[in-house]
């Protein structure tokens, strides 16, 4: 991808990966669909999530689901929240391990004191990675205290 483009490699590594099946309730539900899952992976020899992935309705297109209200969590070794991912709607490709979407995407630290904003994105499970491909903006903290308000950074445009 060229132009604004943020590659985000976080947690890269091996780890007991549960990608594979939707958790949720899904009585009452027609075929293809779930509602309220999560998908977890956990740190090596350990019980502490490393990745969460959620989301609130997911309908089947093939051998893909259309999730609503993604969201993808990275937690330390500590189980504190580093990150947190969230859309309004993606696709998620369990054969694949990959969860994509042309919609906006705001990433931001746990804490809350910084946040990077884009459109589309694009997560590979297996590598652990995140790639977030325009319409960039970075919004700190590092003012708010003093001013009440936050720094702003878009990315400048690059020339073809």
């Amino acid at each position: 991808m060229k132009g604004n483009a943020i590659f985000c490699g976080l947690f890269a590594g091996a780890g007991f990966l549960i990608w594979g099946t939707l958790i949720g309730r899904t009585e009452d539900m027609e075929p293809g669909q779930a509602s309220g899952f999560s998908a977890v992976e956990y740190y090596p020899a350990s019980q502490q999530i490393r990745v969460r992935t959620s989301g609130a309705d997911g309908t089947q297109v093939g051998n893909k689901y259309l999730v609503t209200q993604f969201k993808l969590e990275w937690f330390a070794p500590d189980g504190h929240l580093e990150w947190v991912a969230t859309a309004p709607e993606c696709l998620m490709d369990q054969v694949n391990e990959v969860a994509s979407s042309p919609s906006h995407l705001i990433l931001q630290t746990g804490d809350g004191k910084m946040r990077v904003d884009g459109d589309g994105f694009l997560w590979r499970q297996k590598e652990s990675s995140l790639t977030i491909s325009n319409h960039l903006v970075q919004v700190t903290e590092s003012s708010l205290a003093k001013t009440g308000t936050a720094e702003t950074t878009a990315p400048k445009k690059s020339k073809p």
